[in-house]
């Protein structure tokens, strides 16, 4: 049988990794199991925040052609060129709100526009329409709103008196 042991692709022969590539390759558990999970990532943990910086961390690991990209924070994403040029993300004006970003699919069709045509409705926004095109008479309608059986939030009514 051989002997249990663990590989980290391409990691790494650049200075300051080597303690992780020895760790990781190591042969040297002939009566027991290699390193766990765990003790790996804290290996690699221990390099990556031994860097001077982010840009310094993934330009040592680009060196020796191992995957890697910056975990991004939302406001990033929101401003990163890719998303902006892939309009990945839409304006819209929301009736509380005013003018919000929104993602957009993020599939495309070739002969079908995607893009959000409105917001989402507020909760209640539709329940007048819904329930007259469902044939009840508008007297049931404002009984069925008093009574709570239809909920609408607040800003629907501050939507209705504006329109």
């Amino acid at each position: 049988m051989s002997k249990p042991r663990v590989f980290v692709t391409r990691l790494i022969l650049e200075s300051g990794l080597n303690p992780i590539k020895d760790f990781c390759e190591a042969d040297i558990w002939p009566d027991e199991l290699p390193p766990s999970r765990a003790e790996i990532l804290a290996q690699i943990r221990a390099w990556a925040m031994a860097q001077p910086s982010v840009k310094a961390c993934l330009a040592a690991l680009d060196a020796v052609q191992v995957p890697c990209a910056k975990v991004q924070g939302i406001d990033e994403v929101l401003a990163d060129p890719q998303i902006i040029a892939r309009g990945m993300v839409v304006e819209q004006d929301h009736p509380v709100l005013g003018r919000i970003r929104l993602p957009n699919l993020p599939f495309r069709f070739s002969e079908c526009d995607t893009s959000p045509k409105s917001v989402a409705p507020l909760m209640g926004q539709h329940n007048r329409e819904i329930a007259g095109a469902l044939g009840y008479p508008a007297g049931d309608i404002d009984a069925m709103e008093r009574d709570g059986v239809l909920y609408a939030e607040e800003a629907v009514a501050r939507l209705a008196a504006a329109h």
